[in-house]
C-alpha cells in the first residue's frame, strides 16, 4: 500500500445464506471482530458522551473510549467528535486491542463505498489512524484481500483464493 490513499480491504466469504441481509455485515464483522480481541465500538457515536439523558452503561462505555483516545492519540477526540456530529460517512466501528485504532467499514457484497465514505476514510488515515473495508462477499467472489486507492478506485489484488484447473 502506498501512502495515505491506499486502504485495505479484507473479503471474508459467507458461509451460508441467511433470511434477510438487514444488519448481516455489522452483526457478522462485529462478531468477527471481537473474536480477534478487538474492542469495539460503533463509529458514528463518538459524539454520545455530550448528550443528556443516556443510560448510564452507555455513557461509560464511550467515556472509556474518550479516555483510550486522549491517552493514544492526544489531540483526536474532539475532531472526530465534530466528525461524529457534522461528517456523514463515518465508519462503521472504531476498534481498539493494545494500544492501536482501527476503523471498519462493513460492506455487503454488492455494496460500495459512497463519495462520503471515501472522504471520510481519507480524513482518518490523515489523522493517523489505521482504516479498514471488510466486505461479506458470496463464495465464488475469488479476491479475499486488496488495496484499494481512494482517489483513483484503483483496485490491486493482493490475496486470490486458488482454483482447481482442469487438465
Amino acid at each position: 500500500m502506498d501512502g495515505l490513499r491506499d486502504i485495505r480491504v479484507e473479503c471474508i466469504p459467507l458461509s451460508r445464506r441467511y433470511r434477510s441481509n438487514r444488519g448481516l455485515s455489522e452483526r457478522l464483522i462485529r462478531e468477527r471482530l471481537e473474536k480477534q480481541g478487538w474492542t469495539v465500538w460503533r463509529g458514528g457515536m463518538l459524539d454520545i458522551v455530550r448528550e443528556r439523558g443516556i443510560p448510564r452503561a452507555l455513557r461509560e462505555r464511550y467515556e472509556q473510549l474518550c479516555t483510550l483516545l486522549d491517552l493514544h492519540m492526544p489531540g483526536t477526540r474532539e475532531q472526530l467528535q465534530y466528525f461524529c456530529a457534522v461528517q456523514h460517512g463515518m465508519p462503521d466501528f472504531l476498534c481498539y486491542r493494545s494500544g492501536s485504532f482501527l476503523w471498519v467499514e462493513c460492506k455487503l457484497g454488492h455494496e460500495s463505498l459512497s463519495e462520503r465514505q471515501k472522504l471520510c476514510l481519507l480524513k482518518l488515515r490523515w489523522m493517523g489512524f489505521r482504516v479498514e473495508v471488510h466486505r461479506l462477499v458470496y463464495p465464488q467472489t475469488r479476491s479475499r484481500q486488496l488495496s484499494l486507492n481512494l482517489l483513483t478506485g484503483r483496485k490491486d489484488i493482493r490475496e486470490r483464493q486458488a482454483t482447481l484447473k482442469r487438465i
